[in-house]
């Protein structure tokens, strides 16, 4: 699950990264978060789950990502959508979502986000 602030975060894309410093490689597991904030991972080559061990992980506010559109579309490109999730989250480098431990069979993790101005 996803938390924005403590309340459930829709449409956040969820991305684990295993971190080699801490011994742990393989895929990159992601999921994009439901209404209630909840996720269940697919690593690159599509398995369930992620691999076992330590992970960074990046969090981006999926409804700011920008629709890809063809350049010959007559459509007016939509409006910028400011994210909800600081930039710091969405970097393996400054995420500040690390040492996250992924056990072997079924697990439920609970990543708490912090949004630059709470409301």
């Amino acid at each position: 699950m996803v938390n924005l602030n403590g309340k459930p975060m829709p449409a956040a894309l969820v991305e684990f990264l295993p971190d080699p410093e801490k011994g742990t490689t393989g895929p990159v597991s992601s999921a994009t978060t439901d209404a209630e904030g909840h996720f269940r991972l697919m690593t690159s080559d599509q398995r369930d789950g992620a691999v076992v061990g330590f992970h960074r992980v990046l969090i981006q506010d999926a409804r700011s990502i920008p629709k890809a559109r063809s350049d010959f579309s007559m459509e007016k490109p939509p409006e910028h959508v400011p994210s909800r999730v600081p930039s710091s989250y969405s970097k393996a480098a400054s995420t500040p979502l690390r040492d996250i431990e992924v056990k072997r069979g079924p697990q439920t993790l609970t990543l708490e986000v912090t949004s630059k101005i709470n409301k």
